[in-house]
C-alpha cells in the first residue's frame, strides 16, 4: 500500500496576478477556465489542474495532494494512519468538488503540513494547450516530487 504519485499542490499568495503571468509566460502552464480572482488553477497535462493558488495573506504551501492507486488503497491507508495515531478526516463534498477528485482523506504530516490522499480524479475536457508550447512529462509519476524544508530541531 503505497502512494502512487504527487497529484497536485496548493499554495496561498497575495500575488495571484504575478503567479498567473509567471505560470503562463515563463513556465508554460495553462490557466484553467474555472480560475477566478480568488483562485488560480493551472494545468500541465490532461488533469483539471496540478497547481492551485488561492488568494491569501502569506506566500505558503497550503496542501499537498497525493494519489493512491485505488479506492481500496485509500481505505487501507486510512486504517494504517489511524493505527499509527494520526487524526484523519473525510473531505467535505465542497473540497472534493474544488479539488476535482472523487474520494479524499485529509491529515497533517509531522511538520504540520496539510496532506490530502485521493482516489480518482476528474480529467479536463480537451487537451492541454501550453501557451508556450511546453510539454510536461507527468503520466503515472504525476508531478514527480516535492522537497520540503523543515526545522528538524522541533522533533
Amino acid at each position: 500500500m503505497k502512494v502512487a504519485c504527487l497529484g497536485y499542490l496548493g499554495f496561498t499568495s497575495s500575488r495571484l496576478a504575478e503567479w498567473d503571468k509567471f505560470a503562463q509566460s515563463i513556465a508554460g502552464l495553462e490557466r484553467h477556465p474555472e480560475s477566478s480572482e480568488s483562485e488560480l488553477l493551472l494545468r500541465m497535462d490532461a488533469r483539471s489542474f496540478r497547481l492551485a493558488i488561492e488568494r491569501g495573506e502569506s506566500e505558503a504551501l497550503a496542501w499537498m495532494g497525493w494519489e493512491m492507486p485505488s479506492p481500496q488503497a485509500l481505505v487501507d491507508m486510512r486504517g494504517k494512519l489511524e493505527r499509527a495515531g494520526v487524526t484523519v478526516q473525510e473531505a467535505s463534498d465542497e473540497i472534493l468538488r474544488k479539488r476535482k477528485v472523487f474520494r479524499m482523506i485529509q491529515c497533517k504530516d509531522p511538520a504540520g503540513n496539510n496532506v490530502e490522499l485521493v482516489a480518482g480524479h476528474r480529467v479536463q475536457i480537451g487537451p492541454f494547450a501550453s501557451p508556450r508550447g511546453v510539454k510536461f512529462v507527468t503520466g503515472h509519476t504525476g508531478m514527480g516530487h516535492l522537497v520540503l524544508l523543515i526545522d528538524a530541531s522541533q522533533y
